[in-house]
């Protein structure tokens, strides 16, 4: 066999088997593509519903719930209610992957001091230390309720 022909057959067979691996590398990624994108979800929108509610509609798409210890303070969400969640609605999530959320304590409540009977001047420099030490403080250290 000349050498032209060898050379030809080994180039025949090396084209067979870059395209048998080519083929079986392109299978391989749409299988697992489809694998999965079975295991997603879509998140879905919790804030404004109780814990009860989100634990129902997350238990039903696989999702686990994580309420965080801390409430926080919002002024639009009433208290007991999911304010903030992460991931956020709409995004795509595995099935078993735990969605956390942090409920409302309601709005700030705000002590306004007895004025009834005092002059017009009283109030208004009461108004105006109880401002003055609500700005000295940190974010930290504010009460939730306004110093009397």
């Amino acid at each position: 066999m000349p050498l032209g022909t060898r050379v030809w057959s080994l180039g025949k067979l090396l084209l067979l088997a870059g395209t048998l691996v080519a083929t079986f590398l392109l299978f391989f990624g749409l299988s697992m593509r489809a694998a999965l994108q079975t295991r997603e979800v879509k998140v879905p929108a919790l804030i404004g519903r109780s814990i009860g509610e989100a634990t129902q509609v997350l238990t039903e798409l696989g999702l686990p719930l994580r309420v965080d210890d801390n409430r926080r303070v919002d002024e639009k969400t009433p208290s007991g209610r999911i304010m903030q969640q992460d991931p956020a609605p709409g995004l795509p999530a595995r099935r078993g992957r735990t969605v956390r959320v942090w409920v409302s304590s309601g709005p700030r409540a705000a002590t306004i001091p007895p004025l009834v009977g005092q002059t017009s001047a009283r109030p208004a420099s009461a108004s105006n230390r109880m401002a003055s030490k609500w700005r000295r403080c940190r974010s930290s250290d504010r009460p939730t309720t306004l110093p009397t």
